[in-house]
């Protein structure tokens, strides 16, 4: 029997970043919705606890030691977010998002006199919209059909694109079709692979 990806990630402090904070984790009337986003001022990490929102989680390159007013962890997986890497810990409390993250690939506006005080990131797709809960914490609701956070998550990939040839981007898709086929090694696992031609007929190159 495999033990699973949280079982496997035995929080080992060693080389961790003990400067990343989350200051949002207050209970919200006991616990924070599972399928809300929060979008954050004060926190200096992106993490979400809920892996029902998450792709590819695995082992995180470098862990962090995130500290909070319930206490210290040490948050050793990530996972993709749409096209955000972010912490991952399963018995955290809170899915939370930087605001200074989202402000530097969107124009983000706060109207404190819209339904009490809203947090609006403006994409090319349309606004995604951050509400106050009772307790204050600005929340997105990924189980609202009308939900439509995924345009915030989206936008950064196609902006990565910007500079390449369509060769290029068809050359790093394949890329990364191929190291899912191979049970999603690290970057640097996948890299020493190609580099020392592990994989037969390998099309892609460092």
């Amino acid at each position: 029997m495999h033990a699973t990806i949280e079982e496997e990630a035995v929080a080992d402090e060693e080389g961790t970043d003990d400067r990343e904070n989350i200051f949002v984790q207050k209970k919200e009337g006991g616990v924070v919705d599972r399928n809300w986003v929060l979008l954050d001022s004060q926190s200096t990490i992106d993490q979400v606890s809920n892996p029902a929102m998450l792709t590819n989680i695995r082992k995180a390159k470098n862990p962090s030691k995130i500290h909070c007013n319930a206490g210290s962890t040490c948050s050793v997986l990530e996972g993709n977010f749409g096209s955000i890497t972010v912490k991952h810990s399963p018995y955290g409390i809170a899915n939370v998002l930087l605001l200074n993250g989202a402000k530097k690939i969107h124009r983000v506006t706060y109207d404190s006199e819209d339904c009490g005080g809203v947090f609006q990131v403006h994409t090319k797709g349309g606004i995604v919209e951050f509400k106050p809960s009772a307790r204050g914490l600005h929340y997105h609701d990924v189980s609202d059909a009308n939900s439509n956070i995924e345009l915030m998550l989206v936008n950064t990939v196609r902006e990565n694109f910007e500079g390449y040839s369509r060769h290029e981007i068809e050359r790093a898709k394949e890329a990364r079709r191929i190291q899912g086929m191979i049970a999603n090694p690290t970057e640097r696992e996948f890299a020493g692979m190609v580099r020392e031609q592990l994989l037969t007929n390998c099309p892609v190159t460092i």
